[in-house]
């Protein structure tokens, strides 16, 4: 069993910083905070962090994300753009169960509602002003071969390119639930399960991770590469940009053998170290005796 992303590799990349870090605390200046994101894939653990105020004195905020990018290990992009905003939502449609032989016309079927919706929402427009997407990753019904479906359960989740763009998918997608309900004659029921909201990497934490990786025999860094998923780290870089930091999310590039999510989704082990061995030269760059917070800003 796994998760088929790379947040495993984020966690070993992290341990590996923690060690540096620990090791190197008597050469460091400032404060530094080490934050293992939670409950990412579901948009709902960089907001709660967020609002426990984490990030408030940030100056300097450092993020990543192993693959996206099909390119050889030691690939890292200092910067990340084309963040789609995203909204994760549960449907439940409540109908009547009855027997389908007896009395078929007693029933009122939620498997049918829902599977209607489901053909409907993928029918959804899609806007000029950007990228839209919709996905209905799951859906649960039924009790038996020979039983009306009395419950089915979805789960759904729109991205946009912008914030507004993701808000115009939901307001499609909640019209498409309650009229696939109403022609089915069963209730509907609707849970926000979670969000992210588009962003980008600030502009100028290239050079500064272009600079402090200068050096390196083994990363070949580039400016910025897209991502064009959904990530809620994006409510962490805006927090920290609002309080007057920089912010940036790096990709630490991988071959691909498959994509994300798929079961044979792996990536090679070197981009662990490329990754760590980035952020270990960037935090030397930001926080060892030298530099300069005004040095850094011009």
């Amino acid at each position: 069993m796994m998760h088929a992303c790379g947040h495993d590799g984020h966690a070993a990349i992290g341990l590996g910083l923690a060690e540096y870090l620990a090791k190197e605390k008597g050469s460091l200046r400032g404060k530094y905070t080490l934050i293992f994101q939670p409950a990412e894939e579901g948009g709902r653990g960089a907001k709660a962090v967020v609002d426990k105020g984490w990030l408030d004195d940030a100056d300097y905020f450092l993020s990543g994300h192993v693959g996206i990018h099909d390119l050889p290990s030691g690939t890292v992009a200092a910067s990340t753009s084309k963040f789609l905003a995203s909204s994760k939502l549960n449907a439940k449609f409540i109908g009547k169960s009855a027997h389908s032989g007896l009395e078929p016309n007693a029933g009122r079927n939620a498997l049918l509602a829902a599977a209607s919706a489901t053909m409907h929402l993928h029918g959804i427009s899609r806007h000029k002003d950007g990228a839209t997407r919709i996905n209905v990753g799951t859906l649960h019904a039924g009790s038996g071969r020979n039983i009306i479906a009395d419950q089915a359960l979805m789960e759904i989740e729109t991205r946009g390119e912008t914030n507004e763009l993701d808000e115009y998918m939901q307001d499609q997608a909640l019209r498409i639930l309650r009229a696939s309900a109403a022609m089915f004659d069963v209730e509907l029921e609707t849970e926000h399960m979670g969000k992210a909201i588009s962003a980008d990497a600030d502009p100028g934490f290239a050079e500064i991770v272009e600079r402090a990786c200068g050096a390196s025999k083994r990363l070949n860094i580039v400016p910025q590469l897209p991502i064009g998923a959904s990530e809620d780290v994006t409510y962490m870089m805006e927090r920290v940009r609002e309080c007057g930091g920089k912010a940036t999310f790096m990709i630490f590039a991988s071959p691909l053998p498959a994509g994300h999510h798929h079961p044979r989704f792996d990536y090679e082990e070197q981009a662990l170290s490329a990754g760590l061995e980035a952020l270990i030269r960037t935090t030397e760059y930001l926080l060892k005796e030298g530099e300069t917070r005004e040095e850094l800003a011009d």
